[in-house]
């Protein structure tokens, strides 16, 4: 299930009505490297920018309460 879009994009992801789920999210570069971290009261997060991180593939990852999490990969492009 694909929650976030564009995909790819080269200033800001915008999170699906999934995220009302959900009280963090964090950024990883594919070579694992954590890019940024972000948290937030559920329902509040629509958007994450992305117009500050290098071109290249990242993993999203959110999490909410009871343990559940979502990640799905995106491009950051020019």
């Amino acid at each position: 299930m694909s929650f976030c879009s564009p995909n790819p994009s080269s200033d800001v992801i915008h999170i699906q009505d999934l995220a009302k789920q959900f009280t963090a999210a964090t950024i990883f570069h594919v070579n694992g490297h954590m890019v940024q971290q972000i948290t937030f009261r559920p329902g509040t997060l629509h958007a994450i920018p992305v117009d500050r991180l290098p071109q290249g593939s990242y993993i999203l990852r959110l999490e909410g309460l009871r343990g559940l999490t979502a990640t799905q990969a995106f491009v950051v492009s020019e």
